[in-house]
């Protein structure tokens, strides 16, 4: 399996640019904040299991922000749970029910399910947000192109 974040160097310290997916901002920028963020999420990633690595990897590097932040928050929260030192069933089978939720959490005597839901706009206000993205990128490059001349 490949590196979520690929070794090399990177000079590239400018700002994310308007629709730019976060993981490819992440990538390549160049800024020791953001080298910090890599090895984080990396970190966090090489804590699943072997068997579920891919999957997230593979949403984690998702062009589409809304799948990267699903991960993201995931990977933050089996995390969380690990390192209070519960122990964490990934897609447990649930009773009554052929749905697997995203954790069996157990520890300190309790014993719970926890899906990790992302709390976003709806779909409609995401097509929305990119168009709106869309335009000010093209206003900005017609600015930098009449700046020119």
């Amino acid at each position: 399996m490949d590196e979520l974040f690929p070794r090399g160097p990177r000079a590239d310290f400018a700002a994310r640019s308007f629709n730019e997916p976060l993981y490819d901002f992440l990538n390549r920028s160049g800024d020791p904040f953001i080298e910090d963020i890599r090895r984080l999420i990396a970190g966090w990633l090489s804590h699943m299991p072997s068997m579920h690595i891919a999957d997230l990897q593979c949403r984690l590097q998702s062009k589409d922000d809304a799948e990267f932040e699903s991960a993201f928050w995931e990977l933050y929260l089996h995390e969380a749970y690990r390192r209070s030192g519960y122990s964490l069933t990934i897609h447990p089978a649930a009773a009554g029910t052929t749905r697997h939720p995203d954790f069996l959490v157990l520890g300190n005597g309790t014993r719970f399910y926890l899906e990790a839901v992302r709390a976003c706009a709806s779909s409609s206000s995401a097509g929305e947000n990119k168009r709106l993205e869309d335009a000010r990128r093209v206003l900005a490059t017609l600015r930098a192109v009449l700046t020119l001349t």
